[in-house]
Protein backbone atom coordinates (compact mmCIF):
# COMPACT_ATOMS: atom_id res chain seq x y z
CA UNK A 1 0.00 0.00 0.00
CA UNK A 2 1.53 3.26 -1.08
CA UNK A 3 -1.32 5.58 -0.10
CA UNK A 4 -2.13 6.47 3.52
CA UNK A 5 -5.89 6.47 2.79
CA UNK A 6 -5.66 2.97 1.33
CA UNK A 7 -3.70 1.79 4.36
CA UNK A 8 -6.38 3.26 6.63
CA UNK A 9 -9.20 1.53 4.72
CA UNK A 10 -7.39 -1.76 5.10
CA UNK A 11 -6.97 -1.11 8.83
CA UNK A 12 -10.64 -0.32 9.31
CA UNK A 13 -11.67 -3.50 7.51
CA UNK A 14 -9.38 -5.61 9.69
CA UNK A 15 -10.16 -3.99 13.02
CA UNK A 16 -11.73 -6.25 15.64
CA UNK A 17 -14.65 -3.91 16.27
CA UNK A 18 -18.21 -5.22 16.41
CA UNK A 19 -20.79 -2.48 15.77
CA UNK A 20 -23.53 -4.68 17.27
CA UNK A 21 -21.89 -4.43 20.72
CA UNK A 22 -21.54 -1.50 23.09
CA UNK A 23 -18.12 -0.04 23.75
CA UNK A 24 -17.93 -1.73 27.14
CA UNK A 25 -18.62 -5.11 25.48
CA UNK A 26 -15.82 -4.79 22.94
CA UNK A 27 -12.98 -7.31 23.46
CA UNK A 28 -9.85 -5.37 24.38
CA UNK A 29 -7.27 -5.83 27.12
CA UNK A 30 -5.11 -2.89 28.14
CA UNK A 31 -1.57 -3.19 29.46
CA UNK A 32 -0.52 -0.97 32.40
CA UNK A 33 2.09 0.65 30.13
CA UNK A 34 2.64 0.33 26.40
CA UNK A 35 6.41 0.00 26.22
CA UNK A 36 8.23 0.11 22.90
CA UNK A 37 11.67 -1.44 22.96
CA UNK A 38 13.92 -3.24 20.54
CA UNK A 39 14.49 -6.96 21.07
CA UNK A 40 17.84 -7.80 22.61
CA UNK A 41 20.23 -9.71 20.42
CA UNK A 42 21.33 -11.88 23.33
CA UNK A 43 19.93 -13.14 26.62
CA UNK A 44 23.28 -12.65 28.31
CA UNK A 45 23.63 -9.92 30.91
CA UNK A 46 25.44 -6.82 29.60
CA UNK A 47 28.99 -6.49 30.83
CA UNK A 48 31.32 -3.52 31.02
CA UNK A 49 34.85 -4.33 30.02
CA UNK A 50 37.76 -2.18 31.11
CA UNK A 51 41.09 -1.79 29.38
CA UNK A 52 43.83 0.79 29.52
CA UNK A 53 43.73 3.27 26.64
CA UNK A 54 40.90 4.14 24.26
CA UNK A 55 37.37 2.87 24.48
CA UNK A 56 34.40 3.20 22.16
CA UNK A 57 31.77 5.40 23.87
CA UNK A 58 28.87 4.53 21.55
CA UNK A 59 27.30 2.35 24.25
CA UNK A 60 28.04 4.87 27.01
CA UNK A 61 26.11 7.84 25.63
CA UNK A 62 22.36 8.42 25.83
CA UNK A 63 20.04 11.15 24.52
CA UNK A 64 16.90 11.99 26.49
CA UNK A 65 13.82 11.53 24.24
CA UNK A 66 11.94 14.11 26.32
CA UNK A 67 14.49 16.92 26.38
CA UNK A 68 17.06 16.04 23.72
CA UNK A 69 19.90 16.44 26.26
CA UNK A 70 22.91 14.17 25.94
CA UNK A 71 24.57 12.34 28.83
CA UNK A 72 27.65 10.12 29.06
CA UNK A 73 28.74 7.71 31.79
CA UNK A 74 30.86 4.57 31.98
CA UNK A 75 27.92 3.00 33.84
CA UNK A 76 25.61 3.05 30.79
CA UNK A 77 25.21 -0.10 28.70
CA UNK A 78 22.81 -1.76 26.24
CA UNK A 79 21.76 1.58 24.77
CA UNK A 80 18.92 1.17 22.26
CA UNK A 81 18.36 4.30 20.10
CA UNK A 82 15.02 5.23 18.61
CA UNK A 83 14.59 4.51 14.91
CA UNK A 84 11.94 6.27 12.84
CA UNK A 85 9.26 3.99 11.45
CA UNK A 86 7.73 4.36 8.01
CA UNK A 87 3.94 4.67 7.85
CA UNK A 88 3.59 1.03 6.84
CA UNK A 89 5.91 -0.14 9.66
CA UNK A 90 3.94 1.84 12.22
CA UNK A 91 0.64 0.47 10.94
CA UNK A 92 2.02 -3.07 10.99
CA UNK A 93 3.16 -2.59 14.58
CA UNK A 94 -0.32 -1.48 15.60
CA UNK A 95 -1.94 -4.36 13.71
CA UNK A 96 0.36 -6.82 15.51
CA UNK A 97 -0.73 -5.41 18.88
CA UNK A 98 -4.34 -5.61 17.71
CA UNK A 99 -3.92 -9.26 16.67
CA UNK A 100 -2.57 -9.99 20.18
CA UNK A 101 -5.56 -8.17 21.69
CA UNK A 102 -3.25 -5.65 23.39
CA UNK A 103 -3.74 -1.91 23.82
CA UNK A 104 -3.01 -0.13 20.54
CA UNK A 105 -3.63 3.15 18.75
CA UNK A 106 -5.98 1.62 16.15
CA UNK A 107 -8.47 0.46 18.76
CA UNK A 108 -7.98 3.61 20.84
CA UNK A 109 -8.72 5.89 17.88
CA UNK A 110 -11.72 3.79 16.89
CA UNK A 111 -13.16 3.93 20.41
CA UNK A 112 -12.41 7.62 20.73
CA UNK A 113 -14.20 8.52 17.48
CA UNK A 114 -17.17 6.30 18.39
CA UNK A 115 -17.48 8.19 21.70
CA UNK A 116 -17.20 11.57 19.96
CA UNK A 117 -19.82 10.70 17.34
CA UNK A 118 -22.14 9.29 20.03
CA UNK A 119 -21.85 12.47 22.13
CA UNK A 120 -22.41 14.66 19.06
CA UNK A 121 -25.65 12.84 18.22
CA UNK A 122 -26.88 12.95 21.83
CA UNK A 123 -25.51 16.45 22.48
CA UNK A 124 -23.70 15.39 25.63
CA UNK A 125 -20.22 16.09 27.02
CA UNK A 126 -18.60 19.15 25.45
CA UNK A 127 -21.21 18.93 22.68
CA UNK A 128 -24.10 19.70 25.05
CA UNK A 129 -23.73 23.30 23.93
CA UNK A 130 -22.39 23.31 20.40
CA UNK A 131 -19.34 25.52 20.28
CA UNK A 132 -17.97 27.60 17.45
CA UNK A 133 -14.54 26.17 18.21
CA UNK A 134 -12.94 25.07 14.93
CA UNK A 135 -11.81 21.68 16.27
CA UNK A 136 -15.30 20.85 17.52
CA UNK A 137 -16.87 21.97 14.24
CA UNK A 138 -14.42 19.81 12.29
CA UNK A 139 -15.40 16.83 14.44
CA UNK A 140 -19.08 17.50 13.85
CA UNK A 141 -18.66 17.84 10.08
CA UNK A 142 -16.20 14.99 9.51
CA UNK A 143 -17.11 11.39 8.79
CA UNK A 144 -16.24 8.51 11.11
CA UNK A 145 -13.48 7.33 8.76
CA UNK A 146 -11.98 10.82 8.45
CA UNK A 147 -11.76 11.25 12.21
CA UNK A 148 -10.16 7.82 12.68
CA UNK A 149 -7.67 8.61 9.95
CA UNK A 150 -6.81 12.02 11.49
CA UNK A 151 -6.42 10.42 14.91
CA UNK A 152 -4.07 7.73 13.58
CA UNK A 153 -2.10 10.26 11.53
CA UNK A 154 -1.60 12.49 14.59
CA UNK A 155 -0.56 9.49 16.69
CA UNK A 156 2.01 8.59 14.05
CA UNK A 157 3.36 12.17 14.05
CA UNK A 158 3.67 12.12 17.86
CA UNK A 159 5.64 8.87 17.65
CA UNK A 160 7.96 10.33 15.01
CA UNK A 161 8.52 13.64 16.79
CA UNK A 162 11.55 12.74 18.88
CA UNK A 163 15.12 14.07 19.06
CA UNK A 164 17.31 12.34 16.48
CA UNK A 165 18.84 9.15 17.84
CA UNK A 166 17.27 9.51 21.29
CA UNK A 167 17.40 6.54 23.65
CA UNK A 168 14.47 4.13 23.98
CA UNK A 169 16.09 1.93 26.62
CA UNK A 170 19.41 1.52 28.41
CA UNK A 171 20.99 -0.17 31.42
CA UNK A 172 22.68 1.42 34.43
CA UNK A 173 25.42 -0.63 36.10
CA UNK A 174 25.38 -0.93 39.90
CA UNK A 175 28.52 -1.99 41.72
CA UNK A 176 26.48 -2.52 44.87
CA UNK A 177 24.22 -5.05 43.13
CA UNK A 178 27.28 -6.80 41.76
CA UNK A 179 28.79 -7.03 45.27
CA UNK A 180 25.62 -8.73 46.55
CA UNK A 181 26.10 -11.48 43.96
CA UNK A 182 23.37 -10.30 41.61
CA UNK A 183 23.84 -12.08 38.28
CA UNK A 184 22.53 -9.05 36.40
CA UNK A 185 23.80 -5.94 38.24
CA UNK A 186 21.96 -3.47 36.00
CA UNK A 187 18.86 -1.36 36.33
CA UNK A 188 16.88 -1.47 33.08
CA UNK A 189 15.45 1.93 32.07
CA UNK A 190 12.70 2.07 29.43
CA UNK A 191 10.80 4.85 27.68
CA UNK A 192 7.09 4.19 28.20
CA UNK A 193 3.81 5.85 27.27
CA UNK A 194 0.64 6.51 29.24
CA UNK A 195 -2.21 4.19 28.25
CA UNK A 196 -5.32 5.91 26.84
CA UNK A 197 -7.44 2.99 28.05
CA UNK A 198 -6.29 3.38 31.66
CA UNK A 199 -6.75 7.15 31.73
CA UNK A 200 -9.26 8.78 29.38
CA UNK A 201 -11.31 5.69 28.51
CA UNK A 202 -11.51 4.72 32.17
CA UNK A 203 -12.87 8.20 33.01
CA UNK A 204 -15.47 7.83 30.26
CA UNK A 205 -16.58 4.43 31.58
CA UNK A 206 -17.15 6.02 34.98
CA UNK A 207 -19.09 8.93 33.47
CA UNK A 208 -20.55 8.73 29.95
CA UNK A 209 -20.88 12.53 29.89
CA UNK A 210 -17.09 12.88 30.11
CA UNK A 211 -15.46 13.76 26.77
CA UNK A 212 -12.05 12.05 26.63
CA UNK A 213 -8.93 13.63 25.21
CA UNK A 214 -7.67 12.24 21.91
CA UNK A 215 -5.31 9.22 22.11
CA UNK A 216 -2.50 11.14 20.40
CA UNK A 217 -2.55 13.78 23.15
CA UNK A 218 -2.15 11.07 25.77
CA UNK A 219 0.46 9.36 23.56
CA UNK A 220 2.68 12.44 23.87
CA UNK A 221 2.88 11.86 27.65
CA UNK A 222 5.99 9.69 27.89
CA UNK A 223 8.44 8.98 30.66
CA UNK A 224 11.39 6.81 31.58
CA UNK A 225 10.70 4.11 34.13
CA UNK A 226 12.35 1.18 35.88
CA UNK A 227 11.27 -1.67 38.14
CA UNK A 228 12.16 -1.54 41.83
CA UNK A 229 11.10 -4.52 43.98
CA UNK A 230 8.36 -5.40 41.54
CA UNK A 231 6.95 -1.87 41.27
CA UNK A 232 7.24 0.30 38.16
CA UNK A 233 8.63 3.76 39.00
CA UNK A 234 9.04 6.79 36.75
CA UNK A 235 12.32 8.67 36.61
CA UNK A 236 13.77 11.81 34.98
CA UNK A 237 17.22 11.16 33.56
CA UNK A 238 18.50 14.60 34.56
CA UNK A 239 17.67 13.78 38.20
CA UNK A 240 19.25 10.34 38.08
CA UNK A 241 21.93 9.82 40.72
CA UNK A 242 24.50 7.43 39.26
CA UNK A 243 26.15 6.63 42.57
CA UNK A 244 26.91 2.97 41.92
CA UNK A 245 27.72 2.37 45.58
CA UNK A 246 24.04 2.88 46.36
CA UNK A 247 21.82 -0.17 46.09
CA UNK A 248 18.92 1.83 44.66
CA UNK A 249 18.56 4.50 42.00
CA UNK A 250 17.99 7.61 44.09
CA UNK A 251 16.00 10.61 42.95
CA UNK A 252 17.81 13.54 44.53
CA UNK A 253 19.56 16.73 43.46
CA UNK A 254 22.77 14.94 42.42
CA UNK A 255 22.73 15.16 38.63
CA UNK A 256 24.73 13.15 36.17
CA UNK A 257 26.89 16.20 35.47
CA UNK A 258 28.41 15.85 38.93
CA UNK A 259 30.61 12.96 37.80
CA UNK A 260 34.26 13.50 37.05
CA UNK A 261 33.94 11.67 33.75
CA UNK A 262 37.65 11.81 32.98
CA UNK A 263 38.52 9.88 36.13
CA UNK A 264 35.95 7.16 35.41
CA UNK A 265 37.08 6.39 31.87
CA UNK A 266 40.03 4.10 31.10
CA UNK A 267 42.32 6.81 29.73
CA UNK A 268 46.05 7.36 29.72
CA UNK A 269 47.54 10.40 31.49
CA UNK A 270 48.15 12.13 28.15
CA UNK A 271 44.51 11.57 27.16
CA UNK A 272 43.30 12.92 30.50
CA UNK A 273 45.50 16.00 30.00
CA UNK A 274 43.80 16.59 26.64
CA UNK A 275 40.38 16.40 28.28
CA UNK A 276 41.46 18.86 31.01
CA UNK A 277 41.99 21.51 28.30
CA UNK A 278 38.24 21.88 27.86
CA UNK A 279 37.14 25.55 28.13
CA UNK A 280 33.93 24.51 29.92
CA UNK A 281 33.80 23.34 33.53
CA UNK A 282 31.57 20.53 34.82
CA UNK A 283 29.31 23.27 36.20
CA UNK A 284 28.69 24.34 32.60
CA UNK A 285 30.59 27.63 32.88
CA UNK A 286 33.43 28.98 30.76
CA UNK A 287 36.75 28.83 32.57
CA UNK A 288 38.49 32.17 33.21
CA UNK A 289 36.67 34.65 31.00
CA UNK A 290 34.77 35.12 27.74
CA UNK A 291 35.19 33.01 24.62
CA UNK A 292 34.72 33.51 20.88
CA UNK A 293 32.59 30.98 18.95
CA UNK A 294 31.68 30.39 15.32
CA UNK A 295 28.44 32.05 14.27
CA UNK A 296 25.47 29.77 13.63
CA UNK A 297 25.67 28.46 10.08
CA UNK A 298 29.38 29.30 9.63
CA UNK A 299 31.54 26.26 8.87
CA UNK A 300 35.00 27.68 9.55
CA UNK A 301 36.96 30.84 10.31
CA UNK A 302 40.39 31.95 9.10
CA UNK A 303 42.99 32.46 11.84
CA UNK A 304 45.50 35.31 11.30
CA UNK A 305 48.43 36.85 13.13
CA UNK A 306 47.16 40.45 12.69
CA UNK A 307 43.79 42.17 12.43
CA UNK A 308 43.71 42.33 8.62
CA UNK A 309 43.67 40.18 5.51
CA UNK A 310 47.27 40.22 4.33
CA UNK A 311 47.40 37.98 1.28
CA UNK A 312 50.63 36.55 -0.08
CA UNK A 313 51.16 38.35 -3.40
CA UNK A 314 54.22 36.47 -4.65
CA UNK A 315 58.03 36.84 -4.68
CA UNK A 316 58.08 40.37 -3.32
CA UNK A 317 55.81 39.35 -0.43
CA UNK A 318 56.98 35.86 0.57
CA UNK A 319 54.91 35.72 3.76
CA UNK A 320 51.35 36.47 4.76
CA UNK A 321 49.52 36.68 8.06
CA UNK A 322 47.38 33.58 7.48
CA UNK A 323 47.88 30.83 10.07
CA UNK A 324 45.24 28.21 9.39
CA UNK A 325 41.49 27.74 9.47
CA UNK A 326 39.40 26.34 12.32
CA UNK A 327 36.03 24.57 12.33
CA UNK A 328 35.81 24.28 16.14
CA UNK A 329 32.67 25.79 17.68
CA UNK A 330 34.83 27.44 20.36
CA UNK A 331 37.57 29.32 18.47
CA UNK A 332 39.43 30.54 21.55
CA UNK A 333 39.45 32.66 24.69
CA UNK A 334 38.73 36.37 24.10
CA UNK A 335 41.63 38.78 24.77
CA UNK A 336 40.87 42.08 23.01
CA UNK A 337 39.30 43.62 19.92
CA UNK A 338 40.41 46.12 17.31
CA UNK A 339 39.13 47.49 14.03
CA UNK A 340 41.19 46.88 10.95
CA UNK A 341 42.54 49.75 8.90
CA UNK A 342 40.62 49.52 5.63
CA UNK A 343 42.40 49.49 2.27
CA UNK A 344 42.11 52.91 0.62
CA UNK A 345 39.87 53.14 -2.43
CA UNK A 346 42.59 55.31 -4.04
CA UNK A 347 46.08 54.55 -5.31
CA UNK A 348 48.32 57.43 -6.41
CA UNK A 349 45.30 59.75 -6.34
CA UNK A 350 43.22 57.53 -8.64
CA UNK A 351 40.48 55.00 -7.92
CA UNK A 352 42.05 51.55 -7.63
CA UNK A 353 41.88 49.29 -10.65
CA UNK A 354 40.09 46.64 -8.60
CA UNK A 355 37.36 44.67 -10.37
CA UNK A 356 35.41 43.98 -7.17
CA UNK A 357 35.45 47.66 -6.18
CA UNK A 358 34.58 48.94 -9.67
CA UNK A 359 31.73 46.43 -9.91
CA UNK A 360 30.39 47.68 -6.58
CA UNK A 361 30.40 51.28 -7.89
CA UNK A 362 28.85 50.24 -11.21
CA UNK A 363 25.94 48.46 -9.53
CA UNK A 364 25.09 51.64 -7.59
CA UNK A 365 25.43 54.06 -10.48
CA UNK A 366 23.69 51.74 -12.95
CA UNK A 367 20.60 51.44 -10.78
CA UNK A 368 18.47 54.56 -10.45
CA UNK A 369 16.76 53.02 -7.42
CA UNK A 370 20.04 52.30 -5.59
CA UNK A 371 21.43 55.75 -6.41
CA UNK A 372 18.29 57.51 -5.14
CA UNK A 373 18.38 55.44 -1.94
CA UNK A 374 21.99 56.48 -1.36
CA UNK A 375 21.24 60.19 -1.98
CA UNK A 376 18.21 60.01 0.33
CA UNK A 377 20.45 58.43 2.99
CA UNK A 378 23.03 61.21 2.56
CA UNK A 379 20.22 63.80 2.87
CA UNK A 380 19.29 62.42 6.31
CA UNK A 381 22.97 62.57 7.32
CA UNK A 382 23.26 66.19 6.17
CA UNK A 383 26.06 65.25 3.77
CA UNK A 384 24.52 65.42 0.30
CA UNK A 385 24.65 69.23 0.02
CA UNK A 386 28.22 69.59 1.26
CA UNK A 387 30.83 70.77 -1.31
CA UNK A 388 32.33 67.93 -3.32
CA UNK A 389 36.15 68.00 -2.83
CA UNK A 390 37.87 68.83 -6.15
CA UNK A 391 34.62 69.95 -7.84
CA UNK A 392 34.23 73.74 -7.72
CA UNK A 393 30.71 74.92 -7.04
CA UNK A 394 29.25 71.41 -6.94
CA UNK A 395 27.81 69.44 -4.07
CA UNK A 396 28.15 65.71 -3.50
CA UNK A 397 24.57 65.27 -4.69
CA UNK A 398 25.31 67.26 -7.89
CA UNK A 399 28.20 65.00 -8.84
CA UNK A 400 26.26 61.79 -8.09
CA UNK A 401 23.35 62.99 -10.25
CA UNK A 402 25.12 64.72 -13.15
CA UNK A 403 28.77 63.62 -13.13
CA UNK A 404 30.32 61.05 -15.48
CA UNK A 405 31.28 57.54 -14.40
CA UNK A 406 34.80 58.53 -13.31
CA UNK A 407 33.56 61.50 -11.28
CA UNK A 408 30.87 59.43 -9.55
CA UNK A 409 33.41 56.71 -8.75
CA UNK A 410 35.59 59.36 -7.12
CA UNK A 411 32.77 60.49 -4.79
CA UNK A 412 31.85 56.89 -3.92
CA UNK A 413 35.52 56.13 -3.19
CA UNK A 414 35.77 59.22 -1.01
CA UNK A 415 32.78 57.93 0.97
CA UNK A 416 34.62 54.68 1.71
CA UNK A 417 37.71 56.44 3.04
CA UNK A 418 36.15 59.26 5.03
CA UNK A 419 32.90 58.07 6.56
CA UNK A 420 31.80 54.65 7.79
CA UNK A 421 28.13 55.73 7.60
CA UNK A 422 28.38 57.20 4.08
CA UNK A 423 26.59 54.10 2.75
CA UNK A 424 23.29 52.56 3.81
CA UNK A 425 23.59 49.35 5.85
CA UNK A 426 22.35 47.41 2.83
CA UNK A 427 25.07 48.83 0.56
CA UNK A 428 27.78 48.55 3.20
CA UNK A 429 27.15 44.82 3.43
CA UNK A 430 27.90 44.53 -0.31
CA UNK A 431 31.15 46.51 -0.06
CA UNK A 432 34.26 44.30 -0.60
CA UNK A 433 35.50 43.28 2.85
CA UNK A 434 39.01 44.70 2.59
CA UNK A 435 37.51 48.21 2.21
CA UNK A 436 35.40 47.85 5.39
CA UNK A 437 36.24 49.03 8.87
CA UNK A 438 35.81 45.46 10.15
CA UNK A 439 36.07 44.49 13.83
CA UNK A 440 38.59 41.78 14.73
CA UNK A 441 38.91 39.74 17.94
CA UNK A 442 42.23 38.63 19.40
CA UNK A 443 41.95 35.17 20.95
CA UNK A 444 44.02 32.62 22.80
CA UNK A 445 43.62 29.33 20.93
CA UNK A 446 42.67 26.22 22.90
CA UNK A 447 45.57 24.39 21.24
CA UNK A 448 48.66 25.49 19.31
CA UNK A 449 47.69 26.27 15.71
CA UNK A 450 50.18 25.13 13.10
CA UNK A 451 50.94 27.57 10.28
CA UNK A 452 50.20 25.95 6.94
CA UNK A 453 52.89 27.89 5.02
CA UNK A 454 55.72 28.37 7.48
CA UNK A 455 57.06 24.92 8.27
CA UNK A 456 54.53 24.06 10.97
CA UNK A 457 55.30 27.06 13.21
CA UNK A 458 52.85 26.98 16.13
CA UNK A 459 50.76 29.95 17.28
CA UNK A 460 49.06 30.29 20.66
CA UNK A 461 47.40 33.63 19.85
CA UNK A 462 45.72 35.04 16.74
CA UNK A 463 42.95 37.19 15.26
CA UNK A 464 39.52 36.35 13.79
CA UNK A 465 37.07 38.61 11.95
CA UNK A 466 33.59 39.61 13.12
CA UNK A 467 31.67 38.32 10.09
CA UNK A 468 32.42 34.70 11.02
CA UNK A 469 32.40 34.73 14.83
CA UNK A 470 30.57 36.01 17.90
CA UNK A 471 30.93 35.96 21.66
CA UNK A 472 29.98 32.48 22.91
CA UNK A 473 26.69 32.20 24.73
CA UNK A 474 26.79 30.70 28.21
CA UNK A 475 26.91 26.89 28.03
CA UNK A 476 23.84 26.76 30.26
CA UNK A 477 21.75 28.71 27.72
CA UNK A 478 19.55 26.86 25.23
CA UNK A 479 21.06 28.76 22.28
CA UNK A 480 24.61 27.78 23.20
CA UNK A 481 26.53 25.73 20.65
CA UNK A 482 28.61 23.98 23.31
CA UNK A 483 28.51 22.64 26.86
CA UNK A 484 30.59 20.43 29.12
CA UNK A 485 29.40 17.18 27.55
CA UNK A 486 30.05 18.39 24.00
CA UNK A 487 33.55 19.62 24.82
CA UNK A 488 34.31 16.47 26.81
CA UNK A 489 33.30 14.14 23.99
CA UNK A 490 35.40 16.12 21.49
CA UNK A 491 38.49 15.34 23.55
CA UNK A 492 37.78 11.69 24.37
CA UNK A 493 39.90 9.57 22.00
CA UNK A 494 37.45 7.22 20.26
CA UNK A 495 38.85 3.80 19.39
CA UNK A 496 38.72 3.49 15.57
CA UNK A 497 37.11 0.55 13.83
CA UNK A 498 39.49 -2.17 12.67
CA UNK A 499 40.44 -2.14 8.98
CA UNK A 500 38.38 -4.99 7.41
CA UNK A 501 41.22 -5.69 4.97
Amino acid sequence: MNNSDEILKRILLNMKYDSRKTLSEQPVSAQPEVTITAKKQSNQSPKITSSEGNQNLTDRTIIDCKTGKQYVSPNFASVVPYKNKSTSEYIQQQQDLLAQNKANELTACNYYVQIIKDQISKKTGIYAKLSNDKIIQDQINSSFEELVYNCMNNSYLVVQNKPKGCTMSFSVFSKALENTGNQNPFYEIYLSYTSWFLTEYKKYQADNNYTPQAPYLIRSDMSYSYTDQGKVKKIDIEDLNLDTESKKLSMDSTAIGGFDLASHLPLTNDEKMLISQSPVSQNNEFIGGEYICLKQGVNYVNLRTTNEVNDDTGLLDPTDNFINWSSDEVVGKYISQKRQRPVSAFYNGQIRDDNTLLKFFKNIIGSKTELNKLISHLDTKGVSNEPAPGFKGKTIKDVLLTGNQKQKNYILGMGINNAIDFYTDELYKKLPKKYKNMLWYQVEFLNLQQDMHEGGLGYKYGWVREDNVQFCKKPSEMESQTNYTVEFLKRVPIKPLADPR
